[in-house]
């Protein structure tokens, strides 16, 4: 089955119909945000430039003010994007029914299917279940994604498209076992692009998506912003409904290669 950027879900600028309706908002697209959000963004500018350069966490001098804008994107969600590695039956399940938090029995259910397959064997299917993490109180139940208009460089994602199953899954078979050889094989390296909703979000990726949004308000605003764009990343605790899933970009298609820039990377995929 050849590679190539799978695409789901509407194409209207409301998506999850089947619940509230939300806006989908990109950091590089303001011209699509809701008037809502300008509206909110315009009436923040007379405290959002030195909110912007303090780097104290959620400031308690903006609490208020905070609060009100975090309202204004209630109803938005934002793109983001997910790298991992999966299976074409792994592709195909997010598309049909999205992507669910991390669990034991997800993990498990992973590692069942490769074994069915002849992905792994016996053995190294028992080792991955003793050995996975996904029950970790720091990881279950979570879906992580980031935000940043581009992909971070080779060295914060290549670990996550070299080896399947995920980090709480490959983290002790990594580097130079057989089994890290075996978790290289299976899949292809993928990105999973979904409109994630903000309030879904813990209360630190919440206030760092704020800022980005200020950011991008205030140059527009011709205002003089020192502070650059930063890297956003932050975790869900619902499952991502597969209306919301809007593509699966594998690797080595066009526009996989030049979001990861892998053909530079010092180790090729």
């Amino acid at each position: 089955m050849p590679h190539r950027k799978l695409h789901v879900g509407d194409t209207d600028d409301l998506i999850f119909a089947q619940s509230t309706p939300m806006h989908r908002i990109q950091f590089d697209q303001p011209e699509h945000w809701p008037d809502s959000l300008h509206t909110a963004l315009g009436h923040a500018r007379s405290w959002s430039l030195d909110w912007c350069e303090d780097d104290s966490p959620w400031s308690s001098r903006y609490e208020s003010e905070i609060q009100a804008l975090l309202r204004s994107v209630h109803d938005c969600a934002l793109k983001g994007w997910h790298c991992t590695r999966l299976r074409e039956a792994e592709a195909q399940s997010i598309r049909d029914s999205g992507m669910a938090v991390l669990s034991e029995s997800l993990v498990n259910r992973r590692i069942a299917a490769a074994l069915a397959a002849g992905e792994l064997s016996q053995d190294v299917a028992d080792r991955l279940s003793t050995t996975h993490r996904a029950s970790d109180p720091r990881r279950q139940g979570q879906i992580w994604f980031g935000f940043s208009p581009a992909l971070p460089d080779e060295h914060a994602t290549e670990r996550l498209f070299r080896y399947w199953g995920g980090e709480a899954v490959y983290w002790a078979h990594e580097r130079g076992t057989e089994i890290s050889a075996v978790l290289r094989r299976i899949g292809h390296p993928s990105i999973i692009d979904a409109w994630v909703p903000i309030s879904d979000l813990q209360p630190l990726a919440q206030e760092a998506i704020l800022k980005c949004l200020c950011l991008v308000d205030l140059h527009a605003a011709g205002a003089d912003v020192a502070r650059p764009f930063a890297d956003v990343e932050g975790y869900v605790q619902k499952a991502i409904p597969a209306t919301a899933i809007l593509a699966i970009d594998q690797h080595p298609s066009a526009s996989f290669v030049a979001r990861t820039r892998c053909d530079t990377w010092h180790e090729p995929l």
